[in-house]
């Protein structure tokens, strides 16, 4: 089998979103958009240098205007950069995974941070609610529904 542009065009894409699994910064999710739109021209059968330079317009574009967006807007109401000093108690949190103190289940995201998640009275919050952090130690959040 004789590989094509368009087949290289289609590994970048597969290996840029799995890469962006791993990272969660948007940035190779611009850049594989762009491979797949830019894959797609080769498979056309459009000339090299006119894939190389729509790669390069919507990887510019994708950069300068949708990863803002996403980086905003995709999980948190309000963007929120995480370091280990952070005080995280007073801000929201998204539950990706249901708060089920009885199961040991429970999993929020906050500033595109993974925390295990409790609730003070062990109640139930379901999956894809926010919710108020109001207590933080070492490994886990205490959480109670967001009333807004």
């Amino acid at each position: 089998m004789i590989l094509e542009i368009w087949h290289l065009w289609l590994l970048l894409t597969i290996s840029l979103f799995v890469v962006e699994i791993f990272i969660s910064t948007f940035t190779c999710l611009c850049f594989g958009a762009s491979a797949l739109v830019t894959g797609l021209l080769a498979y056309w059968g459009f000339d090299f240098y006119i894939e190389i330079i729509t790669f390069l317009t919507l990887s510019i574009i994708a950069l300068l205007l949708v990863k803002p967006y996403l980086k905003n807007n995709m999980v948190s109401r309000t963007a929120l950069e995480i370091n280990f000093t952070t005080n995280l108690i007073g801000k929201e949190a998204y539950v990706i995974e249901r708060i089920d103190q009885s199961k040991n289940l429970g999993k929020v995201i906050v500033g595109g941070s993974t925390w295990k998640a409790k609730t003070l009275y062990g109640e139930d919050i379901s999956k894809d609610t926010f919710v108020k952090i109001i207590k933080m130690d070492q490994f886990s959040l205490t959480v109670k529904k967001d009333r807004d």
